[in-house]
């Protein structure tokens, strides 16, 4: 899974139990950390080590962007703590890993031996002795390889003379974070070489260091928010650094040009950096990935060298002083990812100059920003695009009509472009589109039926997004599908008819086509996901009331009985259940959780058993899926809170079709109507979870008749159908055939009680 790393492998592997304590305080008691971050302040064998915790799920991996993340959950730091204490035991009462800061002011006070530890964790706001103690007592724990001071210390003159005298680092430190740092000068010290990781965000630090330090092993540096840092140390030695983060280091002039030499160097952000006024080298570095500059306001020159090797790269250059596009860059091509302010030097960009292009509101309003958005689109760089995306806009009401131009486009997304009041129709002609995020667009109140294309829809706190005719401008495309509508609580009823149609018809194209189901992008298997606030009038005819608690008329048409407050139902199968039945899964998410939501990715999903009788069932089938119900946006995260209760809708058709063979077999086996369980779940993806108010299911009947149409819901019992359809076959029915039919009615209602009591017994 992981490729090993030659310079990370030691002689010896650590044993499981060393893992797991080393896990416990390396990451249990750190932020996330990046995955060779952590694997290098532990020494472990990349294969070997990591491979075990993950078997053991004592740690997990997640990515953000390009980066991966290594994370401990928090249900095993139990199980590591006691590893941890009975190492305490064994070694006659010497702690090799201090986290807990009463117990590390308590070994201080007491003048115990600190030879042997090997990581320190102190919150600095709790420490009930002289933090002078803790900084001077560093110098006796040559073992030490990773250290975290947290906090603010506040200090006077003296205080800053003696910690500058009797500052020293031990040279096996792997891992330093001293976050809100009081220093503005770091002492003049012999930096540790085995160092990998220093994080020193918040901090008063105004340089680090005046002359290059040889750091060989230096991969990260955080420097993120040190208002104060305005000079960028020399990095020359730091001959194996991968990133370095500058992050609103407002002070910042300049970039120390040895940053762009570094033979390893692969992201640069210097992100809202407002003093910075110039980026220039006259080389780069062919390994350079990500050169992010967002929000340099004041930057008014770039000029650095990039040559034809610097495809795949990420830049971004949006809300700078720049005008005009650098013209060191204009020879580019296959770019990961260009932003940059809306600008007519737009239209000079190369065919395939890049993958993704975001824009921003332009720094010369030149002319109305939709009349040059209208005159960029049908330029070579535009016209190959796949990626477009809008952030903070607020100098035009609308996009060109011209956009569908684009046809290369697969995804388009708008954020917090607040005066945008609809989307052009000529959208539906994007046949390529797959993907559309709407974000924080507090003014947009209608978007056009989408082209067929359409996979991911989401719109996130579109407060004033009403109308939504309809999903798609014609019959969806044969894949799996996810529209969300996060926060949007003023979606009308036509709108809600129109998302939940659309349900309706991509089942419907299920049914009529075999192939559907086996199609191998979709894994032999095919998804449908709607994400919708509550409402009181729409979703109650299709969902129970309890569901959306106030909407009454359109849920309660879809599910009358099937459904419960709680996280279960129980639910019998009448005879005249359809084979062709296809099941749709509903939970409702309350807006109060335990949790917060954002940017987290919940699992949710049903477990469906059959009764077997005597209180035993017989699991069938688990339905599940995971994903950011809030959506993520690559730009920018936007924690939006929940302000209503949500519900998720979802068609699940392999499980579905697994209950239906269950069905047909139990049929066959006995004279009793199945009964099934379903068991709704919802947690995050670290475990946490999520409240459900009430759950619910709806069979949908459907079947292909002679001319290959669907026909509407068959009548079952318990829902609605097509009443119309029940009127014109009864207006021929005479009295004497009525009653027949109603005793005839009456004979099988007494046989299926009989059989359920049987059942039962």
């Amino acid at each position: 899974m992981f490729a090993s790393r030659p310079e990370l492998t030691t002689q010896h592997s650590l044993s499981t139990r060393n893992l797991w304590s080393v896990a416990l305080c390396s990451n249990g008691g750190l932020h996330s950390l990046k995955l060779p971050i952590f694997l290098a302040s532990i020494a472990i064998i990349t294969d070997i080590g990591i491979k075990s915790l993950l078997d053991k799920s004592l740690v997990s991996i997640y990515s953000n962007g390009s980066c991966k993340y290594i994370k401990m959950h928090s249900l095993i730091q139990e199980m590591c703590w006691k590893i941890i204490h009975e190492e305490y035991s064994k070694n006659g009462g010497q702690q090799t890993r201090l986290w807990n800061t009463e117990k590390v002011c308590n070994i201080f006070q007491d003048e115990r031996d600190i030879h042997g530890v090997e990581s320190m964790i102190v919150d600095m706001n709790e420490i009930t002795i002289d933090p002078l103690i803790i900084i001077i007592a560093l110098r006796k724990m040559p073992k030490l390889r990773l250290l975290a001071l947290r906090g603010n210390i506040n200090m006077d003159l003296e205080w800053k003379r003696v910690l500058i005298e009797g500052f020293e680092l031990p040279n096996d430190l792997r891992y330093i974070e001293w976050n809100k740092c009081p220093l503005k000068f770091v002492p003049s010290i012999c930096w540790p070489q085995k160092l990998v990781q220093l994080s020193m965000q918040h901090s008063n630090v105004k340089k680090l260091w005046d002359t290059a330090q040889n750091l060989p092993s230096l991969e990260f540096i955080d420097l993120q928010d040190c208002k104060l840092l305005i000079e960028c140390p020399n990095l020359a030695g730091a001959t194996n650094l991968k990133e370095i983060s500058l992050i609103g280091c407002e002070s910042l002039q300049d970039v120390h040009p040895s940053i762009f030499s570094l033979s390893k160097i692969e992201e640069l952000n210097v992100n809202y950096c407002t003093a910075l006024k110039r980026l220039c080298s006259d080389y780069c570095s062919p390994s350079l990935l990500r050169l992010l500059a967002t929000g340099c306001s004041n930057l008014e020159e770039f000029s650095i060298s990039m040559m034809t090797h610097h495809s795949k790269i990420e830049l971004c250059l949006p809300s700078t002083a720049l005008s005009e596009v650098p013209s060191t860059i204009m020879h580019l091509k296959n770019l990961q990812l260009f932003g940059f302010n809306i600008s007519y030097s737009l239209q000079k960009l190369p065919l395939n100059f890049a993958s993704t292009i975001a824009l921003i509101d332009p720094i010369k309003h030149e002319d109305d920003t939709c009349i040059m958005l209208s005159r960029i689109f049908p330029t070579p760089a535009f016209l190959s695009l796949k990626q477009l995306a809008f952030y903070k806009c607020k100098s035009f009401s609308k996009l060109p009509d011209n956009i569908h131009v684009l046809l290369s486009l697969q995804e388009l997304e708008l954020q917090s472009c607040h005066v945008i009041t609809s989307l052009p129709k000529s959208i539906k002609n994007l046949q390529q589109l797959k993907k559309l995020v709407i974000a924080n667009c507090e003014m947009l109140q209608y978007v056009p039926p989408l082209p067929p294309s359409i996979k991911f829809f989401d719109a996130v706190s579109c407060k004033s997004l009403k109308e939504f005719s309809s999903l798609t401008s014609e019959p969806p495309r044969k894949h799996n599908a996810w529209f969300g509508f996060h926060n949007c609580t003023k979606l009308d009823d036509d709108a809600y008819d129109a998302v939940l149609e659309d349900l309706k018809s991509r089942i419907k194209l299920v049914a009529n086509n075999d192939g559907y189901w086996h199609n191998e992008a979709n894994n032999g298997n095919i998804f449908f996901y709607y994400y919708l606030p509550s409402k009181e009038s729409i979703i109650n005819e299709w969902f129970p009331d309890y569901y959306l608690p106030r909407k009454e008329r359109i849920i309660k048409e879809w599910f009358p009985d099937y459904n419960s407050r709680e996280a279960s139902i129980i639910v019998e199968v009448a005879p005249d259940h359809k084979i062709s039945s296809c099941l749709v899964g509903c939970i409702l998410i309350s807006q109060y959780q335990s949790c917060k939501l954002v940017e987290k990715e919940v699992i949710f999903g049903w477990k469906c058993y059959l009764g077997k009788g005597c209180n035993e069932w017989e699991w069938i089938a688990t339905s599940g899926n995971r994903g950011l119900l809030t959506g993520y946006f690559p730009i920018n995260k936007i924690p939006f809170e929940m302000v209503s209760d949500h519900k998720v809708v979802w068609y699940d058709g392999e499980r579905s079709n697994k209950i239906t063979e269950a069905i047909k077999e139990r049929r066959r086996d006995t004279t009793c109507n199945p009964i099934l369980k379903f068991e709704f779940y919802a947690n995050t993806e670290d475990n946490e979870e999520v409240g459900i108010k009430g759950c619910g299911i709806r069979w949908m009947h459907v079947h292909v008749n002679h001319d290959e149409e669907i026909s509407p819901d068959a009548t079952h019992e318990g829902y609605e159908s097509d009443e119309l359809e029940l009127e014109d076959e009864s207006d021929g029915l005479e009295l004497e055939d009525i009653e027949v039919m109603l005793l005839i009615l009456i004979s099988v209602v007494f046989i299926h009680y009989c059989c359920i009591v049987n059942c039962l017994v």
